[in-house]
């Protein structure tokens, strides 16, 4: 949202890649470049008060916020090892441009003007497999970064999906 109305997240992601796969082991190296205008971040909590920037969802008590614009680069290493055809191993760590506030109490009205661009360290890692006897597939994952902030680096490609 807007002051003069709704508008659309828009996204641009581009990146260069290098792959590489030794028997069981992938590894891939890549650098992006990545462009989000009116970013949707998603909150939680009690609206007091008319704010022009919020769509609120009145059901669940979240809101979502347009966050303005984030222009970023940023690395990416991704390292997968399959086991075996049923399990698979993925281990990514991301470095580029994050959403941050400038402190940790910022009004809601003056949220906007806060925002700024930081660079973070982003550290993942997910264990994926096959139950063939009841043909079910899983998947856990963990993600976490170096400080706390608003988006994650590498908003638009988390990195467990290279090989896939």
């Amino acid at each position: 949202m807007t002051e003069r109305g709704a508008v659309l997240e828009r996204a641009r992601h581009q990146e260069v890649s290098l792959s590489h796969r030794h028997r069981n082991t992938s590894v891939q190296l890549a650098g992006y470049s990545d462009s989000i205008r009116n970013t949707a971040l998603t909150g939680a909590g009690d609206l007091n008060g008319p704010f022009a920037q919020l769509l609120p969802d009145l059901y669940s008590e979240t809101f979502t916020y347009n966050a303005g614009q984030l222009s970023t680069d940023g690395v990416r290493v991704v390292v997968q090892q399959k086991f075996s055809p049923e399990l698979t191993a993925t281990v990514n760590y991301s470095w580029g441009g994050v959403l941050d506030l400038a402190s940790n109490d910022v009004a809601l009205s003056q949220v906007r003007s806060a925002i700024h661009q930081e660079w973070r360290h982003s550290f993942g890692v997910k264990l994926a497999g096959d139950v063939s006897a009841t043909h079910t597939r899983w998947a856990t994952s963990y993600r976490a970064a170096n400080q706390k902030s608003l988006s994650p680096a590498n908003i638009i490609n988390g990195g467990f999906k290279p090989f896939e």
